[in-house]
């Protein structure tokens, strides 16, 4: 071992026929069992191609030191997934994991069984490179992840680095220094009204058709529309209470339209967990809803693809204008925050003044 002060550390020169590299190891640990017997542990820090490389290892533990030096992303997200999907929502939950599936899958570029210490920021970008650009996988032409799903794989990312960063692991957040420049989500759009005169006459005779036209009418996010439950219906009052995310848009209450009341009433009927669900009565989430449901529907009604779920609320709001509602009732709705002052603290919408709004849309 090469000599190095007490405490600090140990350094082994090994010669193999591939080369010289070195063995870095932390201060000696000294642990007792049961029976009082002591043993010496000393955990490698890794193995370097120089000696200098091998004193930074031992620099940087002395500066952190840590029981997880050597831990892998892998290990990592297992650590960390342990107990953060505890406190976080299903949906969110569900973004992590199908974040975590794209770094872990990403070919040619194996972040994931590295040590967090060894992984760069240009092996962090590369890996969202990959998914900007169409590919090709098991012989089936894929088109480029959305920037949406791109900013979902980043904040996994520096969720990973942030718990690394308390563990002494790393002592920056690389992932947060990745810009995701060169690609732009496509803009949201509402239904014109050609496409929405298809969806009115053909969304009876289509799997899912009702629950797409129904969002049109209701401006709920399809986050808050998959959770609404048969308490969330009043029969009696007609209206649906849900919404989350903002203040505003938290327990909404949205008078029913007419017009989507016996779809409405259908669903509660079922008396299934959720007040829209699959035909086992199990609840979706926006993306089973949105693969599942609104895709499939709207090409079965020859509609164009570039009408997402979001697209819904889009319209809603779109026709309630059309239809004449006032500004402050269609933001009142949708559960948007930017009111006035004025609309904010002076105008109270009650049941009565929205189901006015509501029936003007046609």
């Amino acid at each position: 071992m090469a000599k190095r002060e007490n405490g600090t550390g140990s350094i082994i020169k090994r010669k193999m026929k591939n080369g010289t590299y070195y063995l870095a190891y932390a201060p000696a640990k000294y642990l007792s069992d049961e029976d009082g017997n002591t043993s010496c542990v000393r955990e490698k820090l890794g193995r370097f191609q120089t000696k200098a490389g091998a004193r930074q290892a031992l620099e940087d533990y002395a500066r952190h030191p840590t029981s997880k030096y050597n831990f892998t992303l892998e290990m990592l997200y297992a650590e960390w997934s342990a107990f953060a999907f505890s406190g976080i929502s299903s949906q969110t939950t569900t973004n992590y994991k199908a974040a975590w599936a794209k770094v872990k899958g990403c070919p040619g570029i194996d972040v994931t069984g590295k040590p967090m210490r060894e992984i760069t920021t240009g092996e962090l970008r590369a890996v969202l490179d990959y998914y900007k650009l169409p590919r090709t996988e098991n012989g089936v032409e894929v088109k480029p992840l959305s920037k949406s799903y791109l900013t979902k794989i980043k904040a996994l990312l520096t969720q990973l680095y942030n718990y690394a960063m308390e563990n002494n692991i790393v002592d920056r957040n690389y992932a947060a220094l990745i810009k995701l420049t060169g690609m732009e989500d496509k803009p949201k759009r509402s239904f014109t009204d050609l496409e929405f005169t298809t969806l009115e006459k053909n969304y009876q005779n289509v799997a899912g058709g009702d629950a797409v036209y129904a969002l049109c009418y209701l401006g709920f996010r399809v986050s808050e529309f998959c959770e609404l439950t048969p308490f969330s219906y009043d029969p009696q009052a007609k209206t649906l209470t849900g919404g989350k995310k903002t203040a505003a848009g938290k327990n909404r209450v949205v008078p029913v339209h007419e017009k989507i009341q016996p779809i409405i009433e259908k669903w509660y009927a079922r008396k299934c967990d959720t007040l829209y669900a699959d035909p086992d009565g199990k609840p979706y989430n926006k993306d089973s809803f949105a693969r599942k449901v609104w895709r499939p529907a709207l090409r079965a009604m020859g509609l164009p693809d570039d009408l997402t779920p979001h697209s819904a609320r889009h319209t809603c709001a779109t026709r309630l204008s059309k239809g004449g509602a006032r500004p402050e009732d269609i933001q009142k709705i949708l559960g948007h925050e930017d009111y006035s002052v004025t609309a904010n603290t002076y105008i109270g919408q009650d049941v009565t003044t929205l189901r006015a709004a509501m029936a003007k849309m046609g």
